[in-house]
């Protein structure tokens, strides 16, 4: 199921409250601390992923400050590589769907379910490709990738086999 809707916004408003939660990966601080090197080693990665078997391999155009918001089932918990690219900036959140929901149903999370339904918050500062891991539960989860460009987009979201 792909849905467009504003709920990256909802979940880091409920993170800027006193949950405590780290805050989100920031895709650029790897450029701004001096650390080419490892910008360097991410992009043979991305060149020797392109061999790697996937399990989910899609295109979404999203128009500008859109999200495209993405399900995965896991049929038991474990960890994947994923990659995200796109021509414009944006954020990547992944979340379980008990948390999507209770954000959907309109009620303010419990902060547990906060802290256990973020699995990810990626926030793009310069960078227009992410590649990392994430850890999800059995059951259903969400990619909720935001556009965060003044221009439509195409977000390419890749999911690798561990």
């Amino acid at each position: 199921m792909q849905i467009v809707f504003p709920l990256a916004a909802c979940i880091v408003a409920l993170l800027s409250s006193s949950v405590g939660l780290p805050d989100p990966i920031k895709i650029g601080d790897s450029f701004r601390q001096g650390q080419l090197a490892e910008a360097h080693k991410a992009s043979k990665s991305n060149e020797a992923s392109e061999s790697r078997d996937t399990f989910l391999d899609e295109r979404w155009q999203t128009p500008p400050r859109i999200e495209w918001n993405k399900d995965i089932i896991a049929r038991s918990g474990g960890t994947f590589t994923f990659r995200v690219t796109s021509q414009g900036l944006f954020s990547v959140l992944v979340v379980t769907d008990e948390l999507r929901e209770a954000i959907f149903q309109d009620s303010e999370p419990e902060d547990s379910l906060i802290r256990e339904g973020l699995l990810l918050f990626v926030d793009s500062i310069d960078s227009l490709s992410y590649e990392g891991e994430v850890t999800v539960p059995a059951g259903r989860s969400w990619f909720i990738i935001e556009n965060l460009s003044d221009q439509t987009v195409e977000f390419h979201l890749q999911c690798f086999k561990p």
